[in-house]
């Protein structure tokens, strides 16, 4: 379960920089954006979407063009690992309720840093496709535990 619990702690640093900071090998591209969303707050505009599918309609309006489906995709992918991991390295986190909890609480937490910093969004559509995605992989993860695919997990569980 140590190696699980590393990956898991490994995947969050992954999170941080390419999810939450969204780095892509220049940190020049980050305080470009905190200038934009500074100027544009100056301006009177905020960046923030707290209307539920807002921003997924868009997307799927959009389905043609790569920006919207890998919008859409990579909100979705990118927290897959997260319900994974997450019910394997944290066993109270095993029973939907609590990882469900855990896991808003987090994306809330993400899309708040990228709001107070500038470095991004706030926006409740992510939250809803990765918690879909975290999800997908809590899922994937309970049907592997199951199928007694992940039989030492099952057997060690309290």
């Amino acid at each position: 379960m140590k190696k699980i619990r590393l990956l898991f702690y490994f995947y969050l640093i992954i999170i941080i920089l390419f999810v939450v900071l969204k780095f892509d090998g220049s940190f020049y591209l980050i305080r470009d954006t905190m200038q934009n969303i500074k100027w544009s707050r100056e301006e009177g505009a905020m960046n923030i979407n707290y209307i539920p599918l807002k921003t997924i309609i868009s997307q799927f309006q959009n389905a043609g063009e790569f920006w919207a489906l890998k919008n859409l995709f990579a909100n979705l992918a990118v927290f897959i690992p997260w319900g994974i991991l997450f019910p394997l390295s944290y066993k109270h986190f095993k029973k939907f309720i609590p990882f469900a909890m855990a896991t808003l609480c987090f994306l809330f937490l993400i899309e708040c840093i990228q709001f107070i910093f500038m470095i991004g969004f706030f926006d409740v559509d992510d939250i809803l496709l990765n918690f879909i995605g975290a999800c997908i992989g809590y899922f994937i993860v309970n049907i592997l535990i199951n199928t007694k695919f992940l039989k030492t997990y099952k057997e060690s569980s309290p």
